[in-house]
């Protein structure tokens, strides 16, 4: 997979910063099936606090990696394993994410998300880790409920909540307490 990356890359290692990262980045995302290959998203085998990024097509890892990871940019591959996953269920992911049509496209061509963007995109993979773990692995469901109005969030939906942080906190609160039964 690094070498897809790396083909991205102008001039190779050498004339990026921080080049180690990158290849820290690029190698984190899952070998053996190729990217795309999987048609469902299954957080049961996502373990730990960072298992959410499994749903980017990574394998989890620490909280000072997952940092450094978003501080250089997450590859866009990342964003495009959950695009498939996400596909025919209607999100439109660049626009959770706030990225502009153009500058997707210029990301792509880059191969890299900058950090402000990687950061929003590991923010909706939580969002909809937990939403999964909510609705027992049925994505349907899951992307039901993220795309309609909840009384538990003052009537909003959580997909335009999702925008934010602070609308992420509150969605993951509201998520916890439906986990434990309390409804008010």
């Amino acid at each position: 997979m690094a070498s897809r990356f790396n083909s991205a890359r102008k001039g190779g290692a050498s004339s990026v910063p921080n080049a180690a990262v990158f290849a820290t980045a690029d190698s984190i995302l899952e070998s053996g099936e190729p990217l795309m290959a999987q048609t469902s998203i299954k957080v049961s085998h996502a373990p730990g606090r960072h298992g959410y990024v499994r749903v980017l097509g990574m394998h989890a890892c620490g909280p000072a990696r997952l940092h450094g990871l978003v501080q250089e940019g997450l590859p866009y591959a990342a964003l495009e394993h959950l695009q498939e996953r996400l596909a025919g269920t209607g999100i439109d992911l660049p626009d959770v994410l706030q990225i502009p049509s153009r500058t997707c496209h210029r990301r792509k061509t880059e191969g890299r998300l900058q950090p402000d963007e990687s950061d929003r995109l590991l923010r909706f993979a939580r969002i909809l880790w937990k939403t999964l773990e909510l609705f027992d692995d049925d994505r349907d469901s899951a992307v039901a409920w993220l795309g309609s109005p909840v009384v538990g969030l003052g009537g909003m939906r959580p997909l335009d909540l999702a925008k934010s942080e602070p609308g992420c906190l509150e969605i993951e609160a509201l998520i916890g307490r439906l986990e434990h039964g309390v409804f008010a």
